[in-house]
């Protein structure tokens, strides 16, 4: 019963490479296109780096990756359309957005 909750060994150098060749790509459109800045995409991919040891193995690992990408992108987006919502700066925006 315990092997069920055990988690598999933080991914190597060499294994996130390899999950960012395989599926860097995907991720990588997809947080551009929600954010539309291609730093915060290479943000979202440190951050996915430094949260490895949260890898638990129950996908694969480019699909554990492009998650953390695609769900930062879109907090940064929704922190950025509150702040302008605040600020007045997109009443149209915020009547619809959030």
């Amino acid at each position: 019963m315990s092997s069920l909750f055990s988690r598999r060994p933080l991914p190597t150098q060499q294994q996130f490479q390899h999950a960012i060749s395989r599926g860097g790509n995907a991720w990588y459109v997809a947080c551009v296109r929600l954010t539309n800045d291609a730093e915060l995409a290479q943000d979202a991919l440190l951050k996915a780096w430094h949260k490895r040891q949260q890898f638990r193995g129950g996908a694969l690992l480019e699909t554990w990756i492009h998650r953390i990408a695609v769900n930062g992108s879109a907090h940064w987006m929704t922190k950025l359309m509150r702040k302008h919502c605040r600020n007045r700066h997109a009443p149209g925006l915020c009547k619809t957005a959030l």
